[in-house]
């Protein structure tokens, strides 16, 4: 890895993203959170709350519709 590649992982982590379109509302994301960053309620769509999303990755094993997937999210330092 490149000094340069080293920098941009350091300005990104990752986080769990669900694609609302195929999400059945099943809540199953939502119960293995260990940081309750999942929103949503049975029968309807759910969403990540970006910043309380420690990047665990748990949520996507128990979907029965793979729509969980972890995405790589700019990191911005407010000082």
């Amino acid at each position: 890895m490149n000094q340069h590649q080293e920098l941009i992982d350091k300005n990104k982590k990752q986080v769990a993203w669900i694609n609302e379109a195929d999400c059945i509302g099943c809540t199953k994301c939502m119960k293995v959170c260990p940081v309750y960053a999942i929103i949503g309620t049975r029968h309807a769509i759910h969403t990540v709350v970006r910043d309380l999303c420690t990047g665990c990755a748990r949520c996507i094993q128990p979907c029965p519709t793979d729509c969980v997937v972890m995405r790589s999210v700019k990191v911005i330092n407010i000082k």
